[in-house]
């Protein structure tokens, strides 16, 4: 349980008896902590359900997990690691109370944050210390969304792009480019929440398949020591390897990859590795030569780089190729040294890569030719009324509450959106014939859960 733990970024507060404590957000928060929570306690579950897999033999873990604040403080007595005094630490041992062997159950503020990623049951009701009740979920599964964008995508619709037009035509005009034989290199950065993820969401759309192929990966906050992990993304996409498809035998991953190009054939070995995927019991010469090269250290590392770095260029020689990562902010070692080479070649191909990262520290591409940076800053008060509007699914907004909104939000769209959600939610605001009525006091006005998120992780850092 305690590898489990740690390997999602949280720490073991305690152990005692039968019982674990974890914690995450202590002592570096991150925007993801509730969902590192509960994907943690899944894992324990899942692993340890299965230790004793004989019939009538077997252990059980239940889970609970909540997400809300404590006072914590490095405790010197020996006992723990932290001294956390809060709700949250007692509410989730009496919701594991409430799970049933190899069971995760949440709080309500816990299912607000992972929403678009778990589907969840109603497990009931909890009462709180303060004799309040709190609904409680019972955790059935991910739903497969990468991101909140995807999940809003597919469920209740986003809200109108507002502000971003330059940014669209200049990422048009790459395209323009690329399809004329001349690769480009984008670099998308901004802060969390100004829409870096939305405005690729918007190209892409206006992007030809029937012209175009499109590789898509994206880095994840846990997975900065996971070698190649955004570029492991793109090879799956590029292979058109589904979760939901049975797993691929080495001949199919074969048959895709010399599809792709027949000049990557003596790179599929490499590939399965990347993979995870047993290689083939047949080889032709060259193919054993190439299998025998990934195991030899230094010469593996270079070998899976040029695979990769091939991938993508052999490819656009077929046809022109748009290659989006997105993320890189929390990208891996190698995966930079990947890109690096890439951008050494781009302008050779057909092909147009588009990163997007947030602006922390050095991003490793360092200053490649052909490369067009856009950067994205807090939208003008107009466009955030034009969000706004869009949240409330209004036709009119009050000026004195856009000012407010806009300031409070800082011009971000993501907090400009989440607050507005909030402060429906609340009954402050509401809209009568198409015009947002304020019905509450917004004096103390309190940003959501999902900003405070935001804002945490970039104090700790």
């Amino acid at each position: 349980m305690t590898e489990v733990v740690i390997d999602h970024g949280g720490v073991v507060n305690r152990s005692s008896g039968d019982s674990c404590e974890a914690l995450f957000g202590i002592p570096a928060s991150r925007e993801d902590d509730a969902l590192r929570a509960v994907r943690a306690a899944m894992t324990i579950c899942d692993s340890v359900g299965a230790l004793l897999p004989g019939e009538g033999v077997g252990l059980g873990v239940r889970c609970g997990v909540d997400s809300g604040r404590v006072v914590a403080r490095l405790d010197d007595t020996g006992g723990a690691e932290y001294r956390v005094v809060g709700e949250a630490t007692e509410l989730s041992t009496r919701l594991a109370g409430q799970a049933r062997a190899g069971e995760v159950v949440i709080s309500e503020s816990c299912r607000r944050l992972i929403g678009p990623f778990f589907d969840a049951a109603d497990a009931g009701t909890l009462r709180r210390d303060n004799d309040e009740t709190t609904g409680t979920f019972r955790i059935l599964g991910e739903t497969g969304a990468r991101s909140r964008l995807e999940a809003a995508a597919e469920t209740e619709g986003l809200t109108a792009l507002a502000g971003r037009d330059a940014e669209i035509e200049t990422l048009v005009q790459a395209l323009r480019s690329t399809e004329a034989g001349q690769g480009k290199f984008v670099s998308i950065v901004g802060d969390a929440g100004a829409g870096k993820s939305r405005l690729l969401y918007e190209f892409y759309k206006r992007i030809d398949p029937s012209r175009f192929d499109v590789i898509r990966g994206r880095c994840q906050s846990f997975g900065e020591d996971v070698p190649y992990l955004p570029f492991i993304d793109a090879l799956r996409d590029r292979l058109m390897l589904t979760d939901e498809e049975e797993p691929a035998t080495p001949e199919v991953i074969a048959e895709r990859v010399r599809r792709v190009s027949r000049d990557l054939g003596d790179f599929t070995p490499f590939y399965l590795q990347l993979l995870s995927v047993a290689e083939m019991e047949e080889e032709d010469e060259a193919s054993k030569l190439a299998g025998q090269e990934v195991w030899a250290g230094e010469q593996r590392r270079v070998g899976l780089g040029e695979s990769l770095s091939a991938m993508f260029t052999l490819g656009a020689g077929e046809r022109p190729t748009i290659a989006l990562l997105e993320d890189w902010h929390w990208v891996d070692a190698a995966s930079r040294q990947v890109l690096q080479q890439l951008l050494e070649m781009v302008s050779a191909y057909p092909l147009l890569i588009v990163v997007t990262a947030r602006p922390e520290g050095d991003l490793g591409w360092g200053n490649p030719a052909d490369h067009t940076p856009i950067v994205l800053g807090p939208l003008a008060p107009d466009d955030s009324e034009v969000v706004i509007a869009s949240a409330m699914d209004a036709e009119e907004v009050p000026r004195a509450l856009t000012r407010l909104l806009h300031d409070r939000a800082g011009g971000n769209p993501f907090f400009l959106e989440e607050v507005c959600r909030a402060l429906s939610e609340e009954g402050a605001l509401k809209v009568e014939r198409g015009r947002v009525i304020v019905t509450g006091s917004l004096d103390n006005l309190e940003l959501p859960d999902t900003v405070q998120g935001v804002l945490r992780t970039r104090l700790d850092r």
